[in-house]
Protein backbone atom coordinates (compact mmCIF):
# COMPACT_ATOMS: atom_id res chain seq x y z
CA UNK A 1 0.00 0.00 0.00
CA UNK A 2 1.17 3.45 -0.87
CA UNK A 3 2.49 5.34 2.18
CA UNK A 4 1.01 8.79 1.08
CA UNK A 5 -2.62 6.79 0.36
CA UNK A 6 -2.44 5.76 3.94
CA UNK A 7 -2.07 8.99 5.51
CA UNK A 8 -4.45 10.67 3.65
CA UNK A 9 -7.18 7.77 4.33
CA UNK A 10 -6.65 8.73 7.99
CA UNK A 11 -7.13 11.93 8.16
CA UNK A 12 -9.67 13.34 10.39
CA UNK A 13 -12.08 16.36 8.28
CA UNK A 14 -13.55 19.20 10.08
CA UNK A 15 -17.75 18.65 10.63
CA UNK A 16 -18.41 21.87 10.69
CA UNK A 17 -19.03 22.74 6.74
CA UNK A 18 -22.06 19.88 7.64
CA UNK A 19 -23.59 22.34 9.98
CA UNK A 20 -25.76 24.49 7.59
CA UNK A 21 -26.69 21.97 5.15
CA UNK A 22 -30.24 21.90 3.91
CA UNK A 23 -32.00 18.66 2.44
CA UNK A 24 -32.45 17.88 -1.45
CA UNK A 25 -35.95 19.67 -1.17
CA UNK A 26 -34.65 22.84 0.29
CA UNK A 27 -35.65 22.66 3.34
CA UNK A 28 -34.68 22.18 6.85
CA UNK A 29 -35.96 19.23 7.93
CA UNK A 30 -38.69 19.79 10.74
CA UNK A 31 -41.08 16.85 11.98
CA UNK A 32 -44.35 18.01 11.86
CA UNK A 33 -46.35 16.32 14.22
CA UNK A 34 -43.94 16.91 17.02
CA UNK A 35 -44.36 20.40 16.50
CA UNK A 36 -48.23 20.26 16.76
CA UNK A 37 -48.39 18.06 20.20
CA UNK A 38 -46.79 19.96 23.42
CA UNK A 39 -46.17 16.36 25.32
CA UNK A 40 -43.63 16.81 27.82
CA UNK A 41 -44.37 19.31 30.62
CA UNK A 42 -41.81 21.28 32.99
CA UNK A 43 -43.00 20.15 36.10
CA UNK A 44 -42.28 16.52 35.30
CA UNK A 45 -45.78 14.35 35.01
CA UNK A 46 -46.21 10.88 34.92
CA UNK A 47 -46.32 11.31 30.99
CA UNK A 48 -42.78 12.13 30.96
CA UNK A 49 -41.66 8.82 31.19
CA UNK A 50 -42.96 7.62 28.13
CA UNK A 51 -40.61 9.90 26.26
CA UNK A 52 -41.63 12.11 22.96
CA UNK A 53 -41.83 9.36 20.36
CA UNK A 54 -44.57 7.14 22.69
CA UNK A 55 -46.44 10.62 23.35
CA UNK A 56 -46.49 11.64 19.74
CA UNK A 57 -48.24 8.23 19.59
CA UNK A 58 -50.58 8.25 22.23
CA UNK A 59 -51.20 11.78 21.56
CA UNK A 60 -52.33 10.83 17.49
CA UNK A 61 -54.09 7.70 19.02
CA UNK A 62 -56.19 10.22 21.56
CA UNK A 63 -57.25 12.26 18.20
CA UNK A 64 -57.91 9.07 16.16
CA UNK A 65 -60.65 7.57 18.74
CA UNK A 66 -62.14 10.90 18.70
CA UNK A 67 -62.47 11.82 15.15
CA UNK A 68 -64.71 7.97 15.16
CA UNK A 69 -61.54 5.38 15.18
CA UNK A 70 -62.14 4.55 11.65
CA UNK A 71 -59.83 2.22 9.70
CA UNK A 72 -56.39 0.96 10.67
CA UNK A 73 -54.58 3.54 13.34
CA UNK A 74 -51.28 4.93 11.37
CA UNK A 75 -49.07 7.01 13.47
CA UNK A 76 -46.08 9.54 12.19
CA UNK A 77 -44.11 7.83 14.31
CA UNK A 78 -43.14 5.06 11.56
CA UNK A 79 -40.50 4.05 12.97
CA UNK A 80 -41.57 2.87 15.80
CA UNK A 81 -43.06 -0.96 15.85
CA UNK A 82 -47.14 -1.01 16.53
CA UNK A 83 -48.92 -4.19 15.55
CA UNK A 84 -52.53 -5.48 15.76
CA UNK A 85 -53.65 -8.71 17.97
CA UNK A 86 -53.75 -11.85 15.46
CA UNK A 87 -57.06 -11.77 14.32
CA UNK A 88 -58.33 -8.77 14.15
CA UNK A 89 -58.35 -5.47 12.02
CA UNK A 90 -59.67 -2.74 14.42
CA UNK A 91 -57.22 -0.27 15.26
CA UNK A 92 -58.66 0.33 18.80
CA UNK A 93 -56.86 -2.59 19.70
CA UNK A 94 -53.61 -1.72 18.53
CA UNK A 95 -50.26 -2.28 20.32
CA UNK A 96 -47.29 -0.53 20.12
CA UNK A 97 -43.98 -2.72 21.67
CA UNK A 98 -42.11 -0.97 24.65
CA UNK A 99 -39.72 -2.10 26.86
CA UNK A 100 -40.42 -0.96 30.84
CA UNK A 101 -37.68 -0.33 33.42
CA UNK A 102 -38.92 -1.25 36.82
CA UNK A 103 -37.75 0.68 40.17
CA UNK A 104 -39.82 -1.29 42.33
CA UNK A 105 -41.66 -4.71 42.82
CA UNK A 106 -40.65 -6.77 39.60
CA UNK A 107 -43.74 -9.25 40.50
CA UNK A 108 -46.15 -6.59 41.07
CA UNK A 109 -45.39 -4.47 37.95
CA UNK A 110 -45.74 -7.60 35.64
CA UNK A 111 -49.06 -8.45 36.70
CA UNK A 112 -49.78 -4.84 36.63
CA UNK A 113 -49.19 -4.76 32.77
CA UNK A 114 -50.65 -8.08 31.82
CA UNK A 115 -53.47 -6.17 33.43
CA UNK A 116 -53.68 -3.69 31.08
CA UNK A 117 -53.18 -6.20 28.39
CA UNK A 118 -49.94 -5.59 27.80
CA UNK A 119 -48.61 -9.01 25.87
CA UNK A 120 -45.26 -9.73 27.90
CA UNK A 121 -42.46 -11.42 25.33
CA UNK A 122 -39.84 -10.97 27.93
CA UNK A 123 -39.58 -10.38 31.86
CA UNK A 124 -35.78 -9.77 32.66
CA UNK A 125 -35.95 -9.50 36.92
CA UNK A 126 -32.29 -9.27 36.97
CA UNK A 127 -32.26 -6.33 35.27
CA UNK A 128 -36.14 -4.83 35.77
CA UNK A 129 -36.82 -4.61 32.76
CA UNK A 130 -40.44 -6.00 30.51
CA UNK A 131 -40.46 -6.17 27.41
CA UNK A 132 -43.81 -6.73 25.16
CA UNK A 133 -46.65 -4.95 23.36
CA UNK A 134 -48.82 -2.66 25.36
CA UNK A 135 -51.81 -1.08 23.48
CA UNK A 136 -51.58 2.19 22.84
CA UNK A 137 -54.91 3.27 25.02
CA UNK A 138 -53.31 2.13 27.93
CA UNK A 139 -49.90 4.13 27.82
CA UNK A 140 -51.15 6.65 30.10
CA UNK A 141 -52.26 3.81 32.91
CA UNK A 142 -48.93 2.60 32.47
CA UNK A 143 -47.04 5.88 32.76
CA UNK A 144 -48.97 6.52 36.33
CA UNK A 145 -47.36 3.24 37.26
CA UNK A 146 -45.20 4.63 39.90
CA UNK A 147 -43.24 2.07 40.68
CA UNK A 148 -41.64 2.29 36.45
CA UNK A 149 -38.99 4.15 36.03
CA UNK A 150 -39.66 4.50 31.75
CA UNK A 151 -40.92 3.44 29.30
CA UNK A 152 -39.27 3.29 25.98
CA UNK A 153 -40.48 2.17 22.81
CA UNK A 154 -38.75 -0.51 20.55
CA UNK A 155 -38.04 0.83 16.71
CA UNK A 156 -38.47 -1.39 13.72
CA UNK A 157 -35.23 -2.82 11.97
CA UNK A 158 -33.50 -0.55 9.47
CA UNK A 159 -33.43 -2.64 6.20
CA UNK A 160 -31.17 -1.69 3.21
CA UNK A 161 -32.73 -2.18 0.06
CA UNK A 162 -30.31 -4.05 -2.78
CA UNK A 163 -29.69 -0.75 -4.67
CA UNK A 164 -27.23 0.48 -2.71
CA UNK A 165 -27.42 3.61 -0.04
CA UNK A 166 -31.49 3.06 0.11
CA UNK A 167 -33.31 2.67 3.29
CA UNK A 168 -36.42 1.39 3.35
Amino acid sequence: MNAARRARSLKIHPLERLDDRITPSGVIPAHPTAAAYAVYSPNGTPMDKLGRSLNIVYQEFLTYAKDGAKGAFVSSQSNVLTRLPAGTNDGMRTSVGVDIQVNGNFDKVVADMKSLGMEVSQADKAHKIITGYLPISQLAAAANDAELTNVTPIYKPVTRSPVRGLVR
